[in-house]
């Protein structure tokens, strides 16, 4: 279905379905708790003696949420399915990056970031393009359904196909790169720059974070902090120390 998406909410939607499928997979029971909205001060006091009190938050004089761990963990998911799927794509990773990427470059690639399914390479070249139109062996790994109809790459065949790499930048040429940690990282294209920042609310993001800001926070000592009046009265986005809180 994604595969015959018409715009980037279709993407994304059947993209979260499949990662939803594989989160569950991979959930740890351990981590839930069970909440409960106290109004009652004898209630409350019930819940905090239990042995398995984790943390109360209170919301005024009369309201509070007490979290209690479960007595019983059951380990019902599937995790052996999340393993394989992971063991599948650190497969794919370093087959890629070995045996093709740095078996055709050699000492001019390096490694600018990474994670689960995706690289960031520093490739010393005159036209990335032109080595994939020249080597059957690069252009076979590449799913370049997303390049533009007339770029001399574009393959209508190959797109979304699982254990094919893609550009992510649509054949624009990335003239700049800060990584701060996974998930966390900012480049510049020939027309835009592009922000990535897990955890951060998009509207922050996009008005108040800048490619500049992570190269201070990159190579100085500085931190962003940003205000903005919405659903919450005060929001703030700090990167410190290469970390965002």
């Amino acid at each position: 279905m994604r595969k015959k998406a018409a715009n980037d909410f279709e993407k994304d939607f059947f993209k979260l379905l499949n990662n939803a499928v594989f989160g569950k997979t991979m959930e740890s029971m351990r981590k839930r708790i069970k909440m409960e909205l106290v109004s009652s001060d004898r209630r409350l006091q019930k819940l905090i003696n239990q042995s398995t009190f984790k943390h109360c938050t209170t919301y005024n004089e009369t309201l509070n949420a007490v979290a209690l761990e479960n007595k019983i963990i059951d380990f019902c998911k599937p995790i052996y399915i999340g393993f394989a799927v992971l063991e599948i794509s650190k497969y794919l990773m370093y087959d890629y990056h070995f045996n093709v990427m740095q078996k055709h470059y050699d000492d001019k690639i390096e490694f600018m970031y990474t994670d689960t399914d995706s690289l960031v390479y520093y490739i010393q070249t005159d036209d990335f393009y032109n080595d994939l139109l020249n080597n059957p062996n690069l252009l076979n790994r590449m799913d370049t359904a997303n390049l533009p109809r007339d770029h001399p790459c574009y393959i209508a065949e190959r797109k979304k196909i699982p254990g094919l790499f893609s550009d992510e930048t649509d054949g624009r040429i990335m003239r700049e790169f800060c990584a701060l940690r996974a998930k966390s990282y900012a480049y510049i294209l020939e027309d835009k720059e592009k922000i990535k920042a897990k955890g951060i609310g998009g509207h922050v993001v996009r008005n108040h974070m800048t490619f500049q800001d992570h190269k201070r926070c990159l190579f100085g000592d500085t931190s962003l902090e940003v205000t903005t009046s919405n659903v919450s009265p005060f929001i703030q986005a700090q990167i410190k120390d290469h970390q965002i809180r």
